[in-house]
């Protein structure tokens, strides 16, 4: 591992996790940082589980230093995003990337900016396997293989003779049901640094006609002197009409002319002015989900909100006081962002242990390939039946091409009451589905159609 950052910790954690079930490895780390101070650390807050963990100090930009630590003999190499701004970063990867140019490895590199992806990709050539942590794509493979959802490479076993499905005469009366439509309306509140990359995802998700309507303090003429900046241009947002509204989401006076009941979804996010105060940001949000929630009953006269809404917290405080607390807790569906960087560690580890994972990735998370999706079992077993989860995925299969991942239990309010199940371990005991939702992967609206022998290619198999 080359350099230090905010990844770097869960990173560690990751690759502990994945080298368990193999007696432990050794991870060598090459930074900036002192060699005790990073030392007791690492053991102070990560289990190793076997595997070794070298500190050295050095710079990564300098050939000596990377061969101190025997770079060229590394199985893998994974160069860390170390600096809070993204094109400083990006520059120290560019020189990083030249130093190892001569090396035949496996690189991991965590790129700052999507625009210097395809730079990276010249510079590192083949070796190279860039994850955009902003962005979360990476690169296609050829070849076929079968994806295992699973904890570990030894926590799972391939049966040696075919799975026998129970067979039920569903056809003749189950009806093929549509998918629940999209938001065609959404109120997103807060002016993000990556409020450009945002609306190009809901570009490629929402049908044409979709309006969204941005509420934040900024001026209308700076806003568009950013997403230009960005390389944003409003006009290509063919499936988008945006709006400007100037306002303080957390003034109920400013608000008075926005319709909150008349949207189909509202996104609360973290205003640019407050990151550097995580507690005063978390406030600012905070009174804007109530405002939003009172204006809505107001306006429409029910005592059930029924507007979804996503609302982003910086701090983990503020987290465990909103679970602590039901009237609020449920008034949105509360997304921690500064929690989402163990997830870009957890990814950076999976794509150093196996690179073709990369691709996996960016066919889940990019803006356009499969999706996951939870939908109300209803749509794959009828009211009253009771049928075990191989004959759950065969329907979702036949009927809608989809894969069953797992399932939640959902309450009347449509609130998840219990942990999700993944890749269930009993998949043969029969069980009523009123209750529940399916966790299902399927092809987004904006995949092109398939030929028949790349439908074959890509249908993936339960295991």
């Amino acid at each position: 591992m080359l350099g230090w950052g905010d990844k770097s910790m869960g990173f560690i954690r990751e690759l502990c996790l994945a080298n368990e079930s193999e007696g432990g490895g050794v991870v060598v780390i090459l930074s900036h940082r002192p060699k005790d101070e990073l030392d007791m650390e690492i053991r102070t807050m990560v289990l190793l589980r076997g595997t070794k963990v070298i500190c050295c100090t050095g710079n990564p930009l300098f050939a000596a230093d990377l061969l101190k630590v025997s770079v060229h003999r590394a199985r893998s190499i994974t160069i860390m995003s170390t600096h809070p701004e993204t094109s400083m970063s990006d520059d120290a990867l560019v020189r990083v990337l030249l130093t190892l140019k001569s090396l035949v490895s496996h690189i991991v590199a965590d790129v700052g900016q999507l625009d210097n992806k395809q730079f990276m990709r010249m510079i590192g050539g083949d070796i190279l396997e860039a994850l955009v942590s902003r962005h979360i794509v990476g690169r296609l493979v050829r070849g076929d293989a079968i994806i295992v959802l699973a904890e570990d490479n030894d926590s799972y076993t391939a049966l040696l003779h075919p799975v026998q499905i129970p067979w039920s005469d569903y056809h003749r009366s189950f009806q093929k049901q549509p998918l629940p439509p999209p938001p065609r309306r959404i109120l997103l509140c807060g002016w993000r640094r990556d409020l450009h990359t945002i609306l190009h995802l809901l570009q490629h998700l929402s049908q044409p006609g979709t309006v969204v309507d941005l509420v934040n303090p900024t001026d209308i003429d700076e806003r568009l002197d950013t997403f230009r900046a960005d390389g944003l241009d409003l006009d290509s947002l063919t499936n988008l009409n945006v709006a400007h509204i100037v306002g303080n989401s957390a003034s109920k006076r400013q608000l008075t002319n926005v319709h909150v009941a008349s949207y189909d979804c509202i996104m609360v996010v973290t205003d640019k002015d407050h990151e550097d105060e995580p507690m005063g940001s978390d406030s600012h949000i905070l009174k804007s989900v109530m405002l939003l929630r009172s204006l809505e009953l107001k306006q429409s006269r029910r005592v059930f909100h029924q507007v979804p809404c996503v609302a982003e917290v910086l701090d983990t405080r503020t987290q465990k006081t909103i679970a602590h607390n039901p009237l609020i807790d449920g008034t949105a569906e509360w997304i921690n962002s500064n929690d989402l960087v163990c997830y870009v560690s957890r990814m950076l580890a999976m794509i150093s242990e196996n690179r073709f994972v990369n691709a996996v990735f960016d066919d889940v998370l990019g803006d356009h390939g499969s999706t996951f999706d939870v939908l109300p079992a209803s749509r794959y077993a009828e009211s009253g039946e009771k049928i075990n989860f191989w004959q759950l995925a065969q329907r979702a299969s036949v009927q809608y091409d989809e894969i069953v991942c797992g399932y939640v239990y959902m309450t009347k309010a449509g609130h998840d009451v219990a942990p999700v199940v993944l890749n269930p371990r009993d998949k043969v005991t029969p069980r009523y589905w009123d209750k529940f939702c399916v966790v299902v992967l399927r092809d987004s609206a904006q995949r092109t159609t398939f030929t028949e022998k790349q439908a074959l290619r890509w249908k993936v198999h339960v295991v």
